[in-house]
């Protein structure tokens, strides 16, 4: 397992506490009040308060723990510019269908110049 998989799976674990611990706060906040219901809703935000500020240093530190790494070159072979092939244009000489298309646009042009 690489370094940064074990940093991963570390903030993966501290995000699951931090849900689980606001989810123990809600319940304390919707629960019905009790004589120590103040102390355990404070309780449950200093765990995830705690919780949140464990994941934050550890994103801090993520760059410190974990070397970057040196990019990789890459040699790229450069081709001499071959010509562009010259651009299809599709007429009636060398598309059937187009010279049907133009066959039905004189049809339907002719109509409307006859209303």
């Amino acid at each position: 397992m690489s370094k940064q998989d074990l940093v991963s799976a570390a903030m993966l674990q501290l995000r699951a506490k931090i849900h689980e611990s606001y989810a123990m706060l809600e319940a304390a906040v919707d629960a019905a009040p009790t004589e120590s219901s103040a102390e355990t809703i404070a309780t449950a935000a200093v765990r995830l308060s705690q919780w949140e500020h464990a994941a934050a240093s550890l994103q801090r530190q993520i760059e410190n723990l974990i070397p970057a790494e040196e990019p990789t070159t890459v040699e790229v072979e450069e081709f001499e510019d071959e010509e562009a092939p010259e651009p299809l244009v599709v007429n009636e000489d060398n598309s059937p269908t187009f010279k049907r298309s133009q066959k039905y646009r004189n049809i339907s042009t002719q109509e409307s110049d006859e209303s």
